[in-house]
């Protein structure tokens, strides 16, 4: 169905009758020249988010989706923008990026509307996005910190508790030395 507000109507248009005539069919990836599927529950899913049909198989969206997160368990010492003294990160230091330390970083001592901006039509997004991404601090560690207590050298961690050297761990407790990976 056609938005009458759209500011794109023909892509819209075009889009509608692309999805309308889907078929479930296989596809071979422009990536890594696989075969996928594309099964009627996906055509569905696309009509939903009104969304083209992808080109690349399961397996390198995922990386692609994947590509911006430090997900392996490789940790540096870098400085933390704040104090200046050196803190364990998952940016290296040679990294452009500015960090601070987790209880900072998800503390309410600073907004992220203090790094907030207009829009720039007359420069790319990817530019601005990348400015921006240098501008705004980083947490040194991605946890999710409702429930992390004391998790050194560990990534992506919730509702943890005494668990080392882990990377993506929810509602865990003296893990050591785990890596998960997809």
């Amino acid at each position: 169905m056609i938005n009458q507000y759209s500011k794109t109507p023909n892509f819209n248009k075009a889009l509608n009758e692309i999805l309308d005539n889907l078929k479930p069919h296989q596809k071979i990836c422009q990536q890594c020249q696989n075969v996928f599927d594309i099964f009627a529950e996906d055509i569905e899913f696309y009509k939903m988010l009104q969304v083209p049909p992808p080109k690349l198989c399961p397996e390198c969206r995922k990386q692609r989706r994947f590509g911006f997160y430090n997900n392996i368990l490789k940790f540096y010492k870098k400085e933390n923008t704040l104090t200046g003294e050196k803190i364990i990160s998952t940016f290296s230091p040679d990294s452009p990026y500015k960090i601070f330390d987790l209880k900072y970083w998800w503390s309410d001592k600073w907004g992220g509307e203090d790094y907030g901006r207009d829009y720039d039509f007359n420069k790319s997004f990817f530019e601005q996005f990348q400015k921006l991404n240098l501008t705004i601090p980083h947490p040194a560690i991605t946890h999710y910190w409702k429930g992390v207590v004391d998790n050194p050298y560990s990534i992506s961690l919730l509702n943890a508790k005494n668990c080392y050297f882990t990377n993506l761990g929810g509602y865990v407790e003296n893990i050591h030395y785990i890596l998960v990976l997809f």
